[in-house]
């Protein structure tokens, strides 16, 4: 069926564009584009959501590297992840007001204290003695319910950023771009992951069904900033 379909829309920029506006609000590529999608969601809900009903907080989840922050030789996924809100009301932020919540909060979010802490809650829920007797088909049943209902219901969507992709010189020649594609999750309209290579930006919403439009409401807030976009669907 059509729903089943997952739809690919990719917009295309300059990577050095879109560092030296990151730059300009002093935060990170990844703060930016973060802050511009909460933007974005912001706007869809206000267009959305009747009137006389409150707007309800947004939140977004963003994946952390723990190789960066913690020394591991595991070629094994590494990560925990971020979840900036915001609690909106039916008044637009300003973006500047936007950009400095969300570095703030992924700041506090990605200090080695506080992912130490989750990583100990994390341990403390293994470690339970009636989970260490159960077999391992009824542990990964249980871990896919906890996902299902609680991981995938924090936030309305996942981004993340692979940073720009490096290659080997002798086979750089043959490759003309890269794609970094997030699976869509079944309660989000759809997720975006974004990926640098050859000095442009791949950002790529990928999403079921018809979706919400989100992507528009995404790449037109990077145009009302004097970004444009080369744009891809599939």
């Amino acid at each position: 069926s059509s729903s089943s379909l997952i739809h690919i829309t990719t917009g295309i920029y300059s990577t050095q564009e879109l560092l030296d506006a990151a730059h300009y609000y002093g935060v990170s590529l990844t703060v930016f584009l973060t802050a511009v999608m909460f933007d974005a969601v912001m706007e869809l809900q206000r267009d959305s959501v009747a009137r006389e009903k409150e707007c309800k907080p947004i939140q977004i989840m963003v994946p952390v590297d723990l190789r960066k922050r913690f020394s591991s030789k595991t070629l094994r996924n590494f990560s925990l992840y971020a979840l900036p809100c915001i609690t909106q009301t039916a008044a637009e932020i300003p973006f500047e007001s936007l950009v400095c919540q969300i570095a703030e909060q992924l700041e506090e979010q990605t200090t080695q204290q506080y992912l130490s802490a989750m990583i100990a809650a994390n341990v403390r829920s293994q470690n339970w003695i009636l989970f260490r007797i159960l077999p391992l088909w009824i542990k990964d049943i249980i871990v896919q319910a906890v996902y299902h209902f609680y991981g995938e219901r924090n936030s309305c969507l996942s981004i993340s950023n692979l940073g720009e992709a490096v290659c080997l010189e002798e086979i750089r020649q043959h490759i003309q771009r890269m794609d970094f594609m997030l699976t869509p999750r079944r309660n989000s309209t759809c997720n975006c992951g974004f990926v640098s290579y050859g000095g442009r930006l791949f950002i790529n919403f990928t999403g079921k069904g018809g979706g919400a439009g989100l992507e528009q409401y995404f790449f037109r807030k990077l145009a009302s900033m004097g970004y444009q976009a080369e744009i891809e669907t599939a």
